[in-house]
């Protein structure tokens, strides 16, 4: 996970080795304050899980985490229609991706 997004950011954008760490850092910080909200949210506030599967979209993108990327996706679609078990999987999918990208950061 953080090997990919390392990976991405030095092969695909070209960033130097002491680029890399900082904007791994900025992308985790992102993501942990998404992550608290998201855990915070209801499976029903349709326009909360759209504005923040937005964010996480646009973020996991910039930075290559194509894994949070593809489940950001998904929750986006699950909160446009009315299956509220996808909700709630594709919630449990990103808070689950939340623990293993900390778990690797450490």
């Amino acid at each position: 996970m953080k090997k990919d997004v390392f990976d991405f950011l030095r092969d695909e954008l070209g960033l130097e080795p002491d680029e890399v760490g900082p904007l791994y850092e900025s992308f985790m910080e992102s993501f942990v304050e998404i992550a608290n909200e998201l855990r915070g949210m209801s499976r029903d506030d349709v326009p909360g899980l759209r504005r923040v599967t937005h964010s996480i979209i646009g973020f996991s993108q910039n930075v290559g985490a194509i894994d949070l990327y593809e489940a950001a996706k998904e929750l986006n679609a699950a909160a446009k229609s009315d299956d509220l078990d996808a909700r709630s999987a594709g919630m449990e999918k990103i808070a689950a991706l939340y623990d293993a990208y900390a778990r690797d950061g450490q």
